[in-house]
C-alpha cells in the first residue's frame, strides 16, 4: 500500500515541478520586440494616392507583341515596391465582360521584395506574356492590365483585340 502512495504523490509532484520549470525557461526565452509601430489606414491611403499620381500607364500592341509601360509623371523620383516577381496582373475578358482568364491563375512567383524607382519621366517598361492568348476561341477580347506595385493597383488600363 505505501508503494502505491509514493506512485500517487510522485505524480503529481513532477508534474508541478516540470510545470515550473517549464515556465522559468519560456520567461527567460522572451524577446522583447521593438516598439514598432505600424502606419495608419490614412497614410497608406496618402501614400497610395500619392503613387497612383505620379505614374500613368499604357498598353501597346506591336509585331504580336504586347508591352505594358509605366511612366513616371511627376517632378520627383517615385519608388516602387512589388511584393513579389510578379509584375503585373492581367485578365482577359470575353464580349460580355466575363473573365476569361487571369494571368495569375496558373502560375507561381518568387516571394521577395522589389523596390524600382523611376526618375522624373523615366518609363518602365514589361514584356506582357502571351502565351494564353492562343488557346482563346476566335472573337473579340478585352485585355485589362495592372501592376503589382503597392498603390497601383487601381490604375488599370485596357485594350480591345481579336483573335
Amino acid at each position: 500500500m505505501k508503494k502505491y502512495w509514493t506512485v500517487f504523490l510522485a505524480l503529481p509532484l513532477t508534474t508541478f515541478f516540470l510545470t515550473a520549470c517549464n515556465t522559468v525557461e519560456t520567461d527567460q526565452n522572451k524577446i522583447e520586440q521593438p516598439n514598432f509601430q505600424t502606419p495608419s489606414e490614412n497614410e497608406n491611403d496618402h501614400n497610395k494616392e500619392v503613387i497612383e499620381a505620379a505614374i500613368s500607364t499604357d498598353i501597346q500592341f506591336s509585331a504580336d507583341n504586347y508591352t505594358f509601360k509605366l511612366k513616371n509623371i511627376s517632378d520627383k523620383s517615385v519608388t516602387l515596391t512589388y511584393n513579389s516577381t510578379q509584375e503585373y496582373e492581367y485578365q482577359i475578358k470575353d464580349q460580355t465582360g466575363n473573365v476569361v482568364y487571369t494571368y495569375s491563375s496558373d502560375k507561381m512567383f518568387g516571394q521577395m521584395i522589389v523596390s524600382k524607382t523611376l526618375a522624373p519621366s523615366e518609363e518602365y517598361q514589361m514584356n506582357v506574356n502571351t502565351d494564353y492568348f492562343s488557346e482563346l476561341e476566335p472573337g473579340t477580347y478585352t485585355l485589362e492590365i495592372w501592376s503589382m506595385a503597392q498603390g497601383l493597383a487601381n490604375l488599370k488600363t485596357s485594350i480591345t483585340f481579336t483573335r
